[in-house]
């Protein structure tokens, strides 16, 4: 797999990232009237790097 590719991947998982992540906030804020403690915010990232990595990511690298 060429280096360019790699680097394309890891951008748009980042930017994915990034995406859900701030949805993430901006629901928790809507439902709960105040902005998540930091340590919930840890927490979900990882478990959506995990997820990604898993789900999007890993299949990329094996199919190439």
């Amino acid at each position: 797999m060429s280096i360019f590719f790699s680097i394309l991947i890891l951008f748009v998982s980042v930017i994915i990232l990034a995406a859900v992540s701030a949805a993430f906030i901006s629901v928790y804020e809507k439902f709960f009237g105040s902005e998540p403690k930091k340590i919930t915010l840890v927490i979900v990232n990882v478990i959506i790097l995990v997820l990604s990595y898993y789900f999007i990511i890993s299949p990329l690298i094996v199919k190439n």
